[in-house]
């Protein structure tokens, strides 16, 4: 069964039902090894089926996966949240920035710095509580070891995925954090202050 098959309903039976799960979201035995590196290519593959999945999820509207899978890095959509909107725009045409510093080289530097394939980013503001307000970026992404997959998957049907989060004053240093997200008007939205409800 490929993910171009894969329904919500389908996808609630497979956490269910532990055989079916197994079955789904493991990779190929030969391919699951401690030194299983995915190639530029695989990445961009699972990178494409994890977008599938939000669109199927209803979290992404349809073609954001088609249009990563023909165009890659230069068609990556951007979730924009601003208070309890979400918008979607592309990285390349729309210019959105992180700090002054163009969102699509902060993408640039992680995937080089680390080897990964990002697949979409969350830019919204964020507050410390005492009224000062600042950019956050967060940027999901596909990394090179293909043990790690299954579980990647299964973060992001949690609503919970993990992402690369470029440190405040310092664009060129990456953290890695855990983002709730939650399905906006037309894109995702990124949740600070609330436990993470599974999609499914």
């Amino acid at each position: 069964m490929t993910m171009t098959k894969m329904t919500r309903a389908m996808a609630r039976n497979w956490i269910n039902d532990i055989p079916a799960w197994y079955e789904f979201y493991n990779l190929d035995d030969e391919e699951i090894t401690d030194d299983a590196i995915a190639s530029h290519e695989e990445m961009r593959e699972e990178a494409y089926q994890r977008l599938r999945m939000l669109e199927l999820l209803e979290v992404l509207p349809e073609g954001c996966a088609e249009s990563f899978q023909n165009d890659g890095e230069n068609s990556l959509c951007l979730s924009k949240a601003n208070g309890f909107m979400s918008t979607l725009c592309r990285v390349d045409d729309d210019e959105p920035t992180w700090n002054d510093t163009p969102v699509k080289d902060i993408i640039k530097r992680a995937q080089n710095r680390y080897g990964v394939q990002v697949y979409h980013a969350l830019l919204f503001q964020a507050s410390d509580g005492s009224g000062y307000t600042f950019d956050m970026l967060y940027m999901l992404y596909v990394g090179q070891h293909k043990e790690d997959w299954q579980y990647d998957r299964q973060d992001l049907l949690n609503a919970a995925p993990t992402a690369f989060v470029p440190v405040i004053g310092m664009p060129t240093s990456f953290d890695l954090g855990s983002v709730v997200i939650a399905r906006g008007i037309g894109s995702i939205m990124p949740i600070l202050d609330k436990p993470a409800k599974p999609f499914i």
